[in-house]
Protein backbone atom coordinates (compact mmCIF):
# COMPACT_ATOMS: atom_id res chain seq x y z
CA UNK A 1 0.00 0.00 0.00
CA UNK A 2 2.84 2.38 0.89
CA UNK A 3 4.46 1.69 -2.50
CA UNK A 4 1.24 2.68 -4.28
CA UNK A 5 0.99 5.92 -2.31
CA UNK A 6 4.63 6.78 -3.07
CA UNK A 7 4.13 5.90 -6.75
CA UNK A 8 1.02 8.11 -7.00
CA UNK A 9 2.82 10.96 -5.21
CA UNK A 10 5.82 10.69 -7.54
CA UNK A 11 3.52 10.61 -10.56
CA UNK A 12 1.72 13.74 -9.33
CA UNK A 13 5.05 15.55 -8.83
CA UNK A 14 6.17 14.48 -12.30
CA UNK A 15 2.94 15.72 -13.92
CA UNK A 16 3.15 19.08 -12.10
CA UNK A 17 6.79 19.48 -13.13
CA UNK A 18 6.03 18.66 -16.77
CA UNK A 19 3.06 21.02 -16.76
CA UNK A 20 5.26 23.88 -15.51
CA UNK A 21 7.91 23.01 -18.09
CA UNK A 22 5.29 23.07 -20.84
CA UNK A 23 4.06 26.47 -19.67
CA UNK A 24 7.65 27.79 -19.72
CA UNK A 25 7.94 27.11 -23.46
CA UNK A 26 4.46 28.24 -24.42
CA UNK A 27 4.40 30.02 -27.76
CA UNK A 28 3.02 33.51 -27.10
CA UNK A 29 2.13 33.95 -30.77
CA UNK A 30 -1.31 33.25 -32.10
CA UNK A 31 -1.22 31.29 -35.35
CA UNK A 32 2.56 30.95 -35.37
CA UNK A 33 2.20 28.21 -37.98
CA UNK A 34 0.58 30.81 -40.28
CA UNK A 35 -1.80 28.08 -41.44
CA UNK A 36 -5.08 29.76 -40.44
CA UNK A 37 -6.01 32.43 -42.97
CA UNK A 38 -8.87 34.88 -43.51
CA UNK A 39 -10.84 35.15 -46.74
CA UNK A 40 -8.26 37.70 -48.02
CA UNK A 41 -5.55 35.00 -47.53
CA UNK A 42 -3.89 36.91 -44.69
CA UNK A 43 -2.94 34.86 -41.63
CA UNK A 44 -5.32 35.23 -38.70
CA UNK A 45 -3.89 37.36 -35.83
CA UNK A 46 -1.30 39.00 -38.12
CA UNK A 47 -1.62 42.53 -39.49
CA UNK A 48 -0.25 44.10 -42.69
CA UNK A 49 -0.60 47.49 -44.36
CA UNK A 50 -3.68 47.39 -46.57
CA UNK A 51 -1.76 48.52 -49.68
CA UNK A 52 0.36 45.34 -49.45
CA UNK A 53 -2.68 43.12 -48.90
CA UNK A 54 -4.30 44.59 -52.02
CA UNK A 55 -1.23 44.25 -54.27
CA UNK A 56 0.92 41.22 -53.36
CA UNK A 57 -0.02 37.54 -53.50
CA UNK A 58 -0.21 35.82 -50.10
CA UNK A 59 -0.80 32.09 -49.67
CA UNK A 60 -0.25 29.02 -47.53
CA UNK A 61 1.87 26.34 -49.23
CA UNK A 62 1.77 22.76 -47.94
CA UNK A 63 4.28 21.50 -50.53
CA UNK A 64 7.26 23.86 -50.14
CA UNK A 65 7.91 23.84 -46.42
CA UNK A 66 10.78 23.23 -44.01
CA UNK A 67 11.27 19.78 -42.49
CA UNK A 68 8.94 19.17 -39.57
CA UNK A 69 6.42 21.83 -40.65
CA UNK A 70 3.03 21.23 -42.22
CA UNK A 71 3.17 24.38 -44.33
CA UNK A 72 4.84 27.68 -45.06
CA UNK A 73 3.39 31.11 -45.72
CA UNK A 74 4.49 32.84 -48.92
CA UNK A 75 4.42 36.37 -50.22
CA UNK A 76 4.95 37.07 -53.91
CA UNK A 77 5.95 40.70 -54.47
CA UNK A 78 3.81 42.07 -57.30
CA UNK A 79 4.64 45.78 -57.16
CA UNK A 80 7.63 47.76 -55.94
CA UNK A 81 7.38 49.84 -52.79
CA UNK A 82 10.09 51.96 -51.16
CA UNK A 83 9.57 50.58 -47.64
CA UNK A 84 9.89 47.00 -46.43
CA UNK A 85 6.78 44.83 -46.44
CA UNK A 86 5.63 43.43 -43.13
CA UNK A 87 3.17 41.31 -41.24
CA UNK A 88 3.09 41.96 -37.50
CA UNK A 89 1.58 40.69 -34.29
CA UNK A 90 1.28 42.81 -31.14
CA UNK A 91 1.90 41.02 -27.83
CA UNK A 92 0.60 42.65 -24.65
CA UNK A 93 0.46 39.64 -22.31
CA UNK A 94 4.09 39.00 -21.33
CA UNK A 95 6.45 39.47 -18.40
CA UNK A 96 8.45 42.68 -18.27
CA UNK A 97 12.19 42.44 -17.61
CA UNK A 98 12.29 38.89 -18.95
CA UNK A 99 14.28 37.18 -21.70
CA UNK A 100 12.46 36.08 -24.87
CA UNK A 101 13.34 34.26 -28.07
CA UNK A 102 11.56 35.04 -31.34
CA UNK A 103 12.36 32.41 -33.96
CA UNK A 104 11.16 31.22 -37.31
CA UNK A 105 12.22 29.41 -40.44
CA UNK A 106 12.68 31.57 -43.53
CA UNK A 107 13.84 31.43 -47.13
CA UNK A 108 13.39 33.47 -50.30
CA UNK A 109 13.73 33.05 -54.04
CA UNK A 110 16.37 35.81 -54.02
CA UNK A 111 19.01 36.08 -51.28
CA UNK A 112 18.64 38.75 -48.59
CA UNK A 113 14.93 39.32 -49.10
CA UNK A 114 13.26 38.18 -45.86
CA UNK A 115 14.01 38.52 -42.15
CA UNK A 116 12.40 38.65 -38.70
CA UNK A 117 12.23 41.70 -36.48
CA UNK A 118 11.22 42.63 -32.92
CA UNK A 119 10.14 46.07 -31.79
CA UNK A 120 9.73 46.96 -28.13
CA UNK A 121 7.21 49.71 -27.37
CA UNK A 122 6.22 51.65 -24.29
CA UNK A 123 3.16 53.90 -24.39
CA UNK A 124 3.26 53.61 -28.19
CA UNK A 125 6.86 54.85 -28.45
CA UNK A 126 9.54 52.59 -29.93
CA UNK A 127 12.25 51.72 -27.39
CA UNK A 128 14.27 49.23 -29.41
CA UNK A 129 14.32 47.41 -32.76
CA UNK A 130 16.23 44.16 -33.36
CA UNK A 131 16.48 42.23 -36.62
CA UNK A 132 17.53 38.70 -37.50
CA UNK A 133 19.89 37.84 -40.31
CA UNK A 134 18.49 37.83 -43.84
CA UNK A 135 17.19 34.82 -45.74
CA UNK A 136 18.87 32.93 -48.50
CA UNK A 137 17.49 30.40 -50.99
CA UNK A 138 17.51 27.48 -48.52
CA UNK A 139 15.30 27.09 -45.46
CA UNK A 140 17.09 28.32 -42.34
CA UNK A 141 16.00 28.93 -38.78
CA UNK A 142 16.76 32.41 -37.51
CA UNK A 143 16.18 33.85 -34.05
CA UNK A 144 16.32 37.00 -32.00
CA UNK A 145 16.99 36.79 -28.27
CA UNK A 146 16.05 39.92 -26.33
CA UNK A 147 15.03 41.32 -22.96
CA UNK A 148 11.56 42.83 -22.74
CA UNK A 149 12.83 45.47 -20.31
CA UNK A 150 10.07 47.84 -19.27
CA UNK A 151 8.27 47.66 -22.62
CA UNK A 152 4.48 47.30 -22.50
CA UNK A 153 4.20 45.84 -26.02
CA UNK A 154 6.31 43.42 -28.03
CA UNK A 155 5.78 43.65 -31.78
CA UNK A 156 7.01 40.62 -33.71
CA UNK A 157 7.31 41.15 -37.44
CA UNK A 158 8.16 39.10 -40.46
CA UNK A 159 9.54 41.42 -43.10
CA UNK A 160 10.32 41.25 -46.79
CA UNK A 161 11.99 43.60 -49.24
CA UNK A 162 9.75 44.89 -52.00
CA UNK A 163 11.93 47.23 -54.04
CA UNK A 164 12.03 46.96 -57.84
CA UNK A 165 14.65 44.19 -57.84
CA UNK A 166 12.35 41.98 -55.73
CA UNK A 167 9.23 42.23 -57.92
CA UNK A 168 8.25 38.67 -58.85
CA UNK A 169 10.33 37.18 -56.02
CA UNK A 170 8.96 35.10 -53.13
CA UNK A 171 9.52 35.44 -49.37
CA UNK A 172 8.67 32.35 -47.27
CA UNK A 173 8.06 32.07 -43.53
CA UNK A 174 7.21 29.11 -41.25
CA UNK A 175 7.09 27.95 -37.65
CA UNK A 176 7.14 31.33 -35.91
CA UNK A 177 7.54 31.23 -32.13
CA UNK A 178 7.90 33.69 -29.28
CA UNK A 179 8.85 32.00 -26.02
CA UNK A 180 10.11 33.17 -22.66
CA UNK A 181 13.55 31.76 -21.87
CA UNK A 182 15.26 31.38 -18.54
Amino acid sequence: MLKKIVAVALLAIFICTMSKAADAVKNLLKNGSLSLVKSNKMPIAWFAPQKEVDIHDFFVDSMDRPAGCKNSFKIVVKKAFKNQGSLAQYIKDFNQNSEYLFSGTIRSSKNRMAFLQVKLLKAGKELKRISSKFSDKKWQTVSIRFSSGDADTIVVIFRFLQSEKFVGEVACFADLKLVEVN
